[in-house]
C-alpha cells in the first residue's frame, strides 16, 4: 500500500475474504470496490484471496448475483455482460496456481454449492510470485486490495 501510495494511487484495504471463500464475501468485496471507485483490484495472499478478487471483479462491474455468472450446478450461465475490473495478483503461498488462471472456485452458502466462475477476462493483468513472501508472510493473511490510480 505504500509503494502505491508513493505513486500517487489511492487505496482501501478490504480484508473480508475467508478460506474457502463465499458467495457472502464476494459480495462485500464488490460493494466496498463500488464504493471506493475502484480502477483495479490487488489480490495478496493465496488461492482463496485470488479466487475470491476474481469473483469479486466482475460483480463489481456486472448487476445481479453471482451465480447468475456460473455455468454449473444451479448456475444460470450468462456471460459477463461488462468487463471485470483489472487484477494484479500476488501470491503468498505456492501450489495452487490461481495467480495465474482465469476462474475462482467460490462456495454459495445458502445451497452449499462449490463452483467456479471464470472467464478469459479474469486471467489476472500481472501476476507477482516472489519467494520471500512465500517465507516471510503468515499463512493466515487473506487481503484484497481495492485501488483506485
Amino acid at each position: 500500500m505504500e509503494q502505491l501510495h508513493k505513486a500517487g494511487v489511492e487505496t482501501f484495504l478490504f480484508d473480508g475474504v475467508m478460506p474457502n471463500p463465499t458467495v457472502g464475501n464476494v459480495n462485500a468485496g464488490a460493494k466496498a470496490a463500488r464504493e471506493h471507485g475502484c480502477d483495479f483490484l490487488v489480490a495478496l495472499g493465496g488461492g482463496s484471496v485470488m479466487d475470491c478478487t476474481k469473483a469479486i471483479s466482475v460483480m463489481a462491474t456486472n448487476d445481479g448475483e453471482l451465480w447468475d455468472y456460473v455455468s454449473i450446478g444451479s448456475g444460470k450461465e450468462q456471460p459477463i455482460a461488462v468487463k471485470p475490473l483489472p487484477i494484479i495478483a500476488i501470491t503468498t503461498t505456492a501450489g495452487t496456481g490461481s495467480e495465474t488462471d482465469s476462474s475462482g472456485v467460490i462456495t454459495k452458502e445458502d445451497t452449499f454449492e462449490k463452483a467456479f466462475v471464470g472467464d478469459a477476462s479474469l486471467f489476472p493483468a500481472l501476476s507477482i510470485v516472489d519467494p520471500e513472501l512465500m517465507a516471510s508472510v503468515p499463512p493466515t493473511t487473506r487481503h484484497c486490495l481495492t485501488a483506485q490510480a
